[in-house]
């Protein structure tokens, strides 16, 4: 919901009009993952195998998109039979009562019924302006509030601008997947440094794992899809921008949760007990956000609203005082009787 929220909230416009297809998808497959995490973790073990099933859903998912276009051509032609059928009933029942306007009423909302829905946002006209030399990260910035973040990010702009390739530039656009695997590179090795920090402080400050987890490492992990889900949304693709937000909790949980598994738990027996005190509490939260998030567009259209960035901030919010206050401070899972 967060990167949703400031998709939305930072994008520039008063609200991101959206196609009801890729998002339905988006949610179908995240629900299925969400089912299939509460079906590895039933009998509190994880065994080898489910990773490779994991893995292999997630190709499945990936092979899906080979043949979105016709998925989606596919959902539309079925919704538009729809809303004929549903037309022609109400036609049917309006004629007994008017029967002279029939043929100006059929006309008139079968038209409707078939023209575009997919009316986008006013100003989202797919411009990006030229501001590469703005945006420079060696720029010193005339703020002296910026400095000091600017000074901190300074060697990190020096050592991503030496190892990955601009492909953006002429010259370098043959270089894609060098900056691309660059950049997975870097990805990888900032998380692995962030989870082994975030372990250390919270054993220090004696937080729960799960905390840690929910909390702490999930912010820094989607700062990334947050950054990039404003930047596009910016440039007028709020589909994908809303896209990115959902799917990337397809790739977490199948290919994030079950290569590891699959990599790691053959040399530890096969398996490895978990856990399952917090999996009904975290598996409804998953389940009551996606249902909030799909339903709250449903209602409005596929009309992502400002005020609804705002809402779903404050979710957000009532997340965190639940993670902080019951599973921290109040223990209510007696997550420390072990310790």
């Amino acid at each position: 919901l967060i990167i949703v929220a400031a998709t939305v909230i930072f994008s520039g416009e008063t609200h991101l009009a959206l196609d009801w297809r890729p998002v339905t998808r988006d949610c179908a497959f995240y629900a299925v993952s969400i089912a299939f995490v509460m079906g590895v973790m039933w009998d509190g073990k994880v065994y080898w195998w489910e990773g490779v099933v994991s893995v292999l859903f997630y190709l499945g998912y990936v092979g899906f998109m080979t043949i979105n276009g016709s998925a989606m051509d596919l959902m539309e032609r079925v919704a538009r039979g729809f809303r004929r059928r549903t037309l022609r009933n109400k036609i049917a029942s309006f004629t007994e009562q008017t029967r002279e306007e029939t043929d100006d009423l059929e006309r008139s909302v079968v038209e409707l019924s078939l023209s575009p829905e997919d009316d986008k946002a006013g100003g989202n006209d797919g411009t990006v302006d030229d501001e590469d030399e703005a945006n420079n990260p060696f720029a010193v910035p005339d703020d002296w509030r910026k400095y000091p973040m600017w000074a901190l990010s300074l060697p990190w702009y020096a050592a991503f601008t030496v190892t990955v390739p601009d492909c953006g530039k002429t010259g370098w656009k043959r270089w894609y997947l060098l900056s691309f695997f660059s950049s997975v590179l870097w990805i990888s090795a900032i998380s692995y440094g962030m989870v082994d920090a975030a372990a250390v402080v919270g054993c220090v400050l004696n937080v729960p794992e799960v905390v840690m987890g929910t909390l702490v490492l999930a912010a820094g992990t989607s700062v990334p899809d947050a950054l990039s889900s404003v930047s596009v949304a910016q440039a007028g693709q709020g589909d994908m921008a809303v896209a990115n937000a959902v799917g990337s909790n397809v790739f977490d949980i199948w290919l994030g949760l079950g290569l590891p598994w699959l990599v790691f738990l053959p040399a530890r027996g096969g398996f490895e007990e978990v856990s399952t005190a917090q999996l009904w509490p975290s598996v409804c939260i998953l389940a009551g956000v996606l249902l909030v998030y799909y339903a709250s567009l449903v209602f409005t259209g596929f009309r992502l609203k400002r005020s609804m960035g705002y809402a779903y901030v404050l979710v957000y919010g009532l997340f965190v005082i639940y993670s902080v206050v019951g599973v921290w401070w109040m223990d209510v899972y007696d997550l420390r009787r072990d310790e």
